[in-house]
């Protein structure tokens, strides 16, 4: 497994004490990140990717898929908060190794759209995983297949990163492998309030990006979202 953090301004610390967390693990660990300033070198004897301070997620994404040659690639955001790290890149692993059908997996994640009350499918029968339509992209790990369509994507013209998460589940389940949570492992996330933020572009570069999706790829997203807005239907009209 190799895992990636990803950190951008006012967040270094929380991804060097993320790292430290994992250290005792034999994973390769690698920090991915940005800052306003240029001059910038993180504080740590860990594996360093700088990217510019302008590309956002979507180049750190593919910063990831270009560094990892590793059949598991896990991702974590800084601004996430576990109670142990290592315990949740434990049993990501062990869930792949006992399962090749698995594709993408995510743990359970607070504070995202993504909530497994409108993303479960189905539960898998003497686990603690579940299969899901979708997850936020902040904690997941793509299988070496995943990761390999993944890299075929052209990320130039998506900086914010929107449509990521989907484009790599439509593949997953395009190809029959598996997206699942494992609701044994809870991550905390606060979500953005910034007024700044610019909603209205990453919109407008996630629908160009997904037009990379092939045919097949599409009606899956298409199936998927579907069943996730229809849980929301059953939510709000039970």
């Amino acid at each position: 497994m190799h895992i990636f953090i990803i950190s951008w301004s006012g967040q270094h610390e929380k991804a060097i004490a993320i790292a430290q967390r994992l250290s005792p693990l034999k994973s390769q660990v690698s920090l991915v990140y940005s800052d306003a300033n240029p001059d910038l070198i993180l504080s740590t004897d860990g594996h360093q990717l700088k990217r510019s301070n302008a590309l956002f997620w979507g180049d750190k994404f593919k910063a990831c898929l270009d560094a990892c040659a590793s059949d598991v690639m896990l991702v974590i955001h800084a601004d996430c908060q576990c109670e142990d790290w290592a315990a949740l890149a434990q049993k990501c692993q062990a869930a792949l190794r006992a399962n090749p059908n698995i594709g993408v997996w995510t743990p359970r994640i607070h504070g995202t759209p993504y909530d497994i009350s409108t993303t479960h499918v189905a539960d898998i029968k003497g686990t603690t995983l579940c299969l899901v339509a979708d997850t936020d992209a902040l904690v997941f790990a793509l299988s070496k297949p995943v990761q390999k369509r993944m890299q075929s994507a052209n990320y130039q013209d998506n900086l914010y990163g929107w449509g990521i998460n989907g484009a790599f589940c439509a593949y997953a389940y395009a190809s029959h492998l598996w997206v699942v949570m494992d609701t044994s492992v809870e991550i905390h996330h606060q979500p953005s309030t910034a007024p700044s933020y610019p909603f209205q572009e990453a919109r407008r570069q996630k629908a160009q990006f997904m037009t990379q999706l092939t045919m097949p790829e599409a009606i899956q997203r298409q199936l998927l979202n579907s069943h996730m807005e229809k849980k929301k239907l059953q939510l709000k009209y039970p």
